[in-house]
């Protein structure tokens, strides 16, 4: 299409129920009122019917021990800009994005963490979850809109149960298997320690097989755990749903997690850091209305605070009434028109000689915005 510019975005995972799609999927289908968009996935299968968001799906496979064909067909479509919703999860988006195939370079945070690449230009990350500039190395870009999310295929349609005085307190865990980390696992280790009446941490690892296998016998062999290995997500709700409150891992949280811990009415704690992998869930759970002492700053403060939840059923009955009274959907779910991504990506396009030359670390969708005019009255003044 002549009339617009191009872009490739390069997914490393899209299917309907996956976070990716989750989390970008509304913004993704925003590009195409600007842009021609190419899919590529590098050959991996995406969702059924998400091919016909795009302008074009290209299937050529990438190959980690031969990667010039695929490089070679991502440059064959010449494109404008070239998008990686998400860099870490596939060995594709770690090596492109260590290469130069676009004159602009875009990510979004999937995978929230930096590249420390000089050939990725541009990070969007949603108002509020960037506690720190300075741990990410490419110029941010800030989008307004609070983070929404498309709805799980098998979402909605679900109560809340609220136990009152459950005999054993069962603690939520769903984090992926590379999120459970030591310091976490100690911490988890400490809170049973202390507990003055019977808990069971549930651990949902979404992993199966021996990978599944060994992680539910070391987690069995620390603490008293119910693990389980991947399901639909349908059966993950209600197993979720049986719990009393919900556990963010550290350093790295959740984002997903959390829309579905609202929906189940679960208490969240979290571990604040500077990096935004680690504040994502303190923003999610302000914009839920959660009582700020579940977002803590030191570990200390992350065991009380999860021991005052497993000790005070009141407390804890509260807070997960409130949670089932709120509306969930209202806060975190949308129906699908994000123009700001597509106007982002087109302020970037336009301008990123000036913005590059301005040499700024941090933008706003306004000041993208605000460019156009300062353009215009260049444009007038010359005139």
């Amino acid at each position: 299409d002549a009339t617009r510019p191009r872009i490739v975005v390069l997914a490393e995972l899209y299917s309907v129920g996956h976070a990716m799609h989750r989390i970008y999927g509304a913004s993704i289908e925003s590009l195409r009122h600007r842009f021609e968009t190419i899919l590529m996935t590098g050959g991996a299968a995406i969702g059924e019917g998400l091919g016909e968001t795009f302008d074009a799906v290209d299937e050529t496979p990438f190959d980690p021990l031969d990667p010039d064909a695929f490089c070679a067909a991502v440059r064959g479509h010449r494109p404008d800009v070239l998008y990686l919703p998400s860099v870490g999860m596939r060995f594709v988006s770690i090596l492109v994005s260590n290469l130069r195939l676009a004159p602009i370079q875009v990510m979004t945070f999937g995978h929230p963490a930096t590249t420390h690449s000089p050939y990725i230009d541009y990070a969007i990350a949603h108002d509020g979850v960037v506690a720190d500039p300075t741990t990410i190395a490419e110029t941010v870009i800030v989008r307004d809109p609070a983070v929404r999310f498309l709805d799980h295929p098998q979402g909605g349609g679900m109560t809340a149960v609220v136990r009152e005085r459950p005999r054993t307190v069962r603690l939520a865990v769903p984090a992926w298997i590379r999120k459970v980390t030591p310091a976490f696992l100690a911490a988890c280790a400490v809170i049973a320690e202390r507990a003055r009446r019977p808990l069971c941490f549930v651990f949902f690892p979404n992993t199966a097989n021996t990978a599944y296998q060994a992680f539910r016998r070391r987690i069995e062999r620390l603490l008293p755990a119910e693990v389980h290995a991947t399901t639909s997500y349908a059966d993950y709700l209600d197993r979720l749903n049986g719990c009393d409150l919900f556990l963010s891992t550290f350093p790295f949280g959740a984002a997903n997690g959390i829309v579905d811990a609202a929906r189940c009415a679960l208490p969240i704690v979290n571990l604040r850091g500077r990096e935004m992998h680690s504040n994502t869930d303190a923003v999610m759970s302000a914009r839920l209305g959660l009582p700020g002492w579940l977002s803590t700053d030191s570990v200390e403060a992350y065991i009380e605070a999860v021991l005052t939840l497993v000790h005070d059923d009141a407390s804890r009955v509260t807070i997960s009434r409130d949670l089932a009274a709120a509306d969930v959907e209202s806060v975190f779910l949308h129906d699908r028109p994000v123009d700001d991504f597509a106007q982002i990506f087109d302020g970037l396009y336009r301008h990123h000689e000036s913005i590059q030359a301005a040499g700024r670390h941090t933008w706003s969708h306004a000041e993208l915005v605000a460019l156009d005019g300062e353009r215009e009255n260049t444009i007038g003044g010359q005139a």
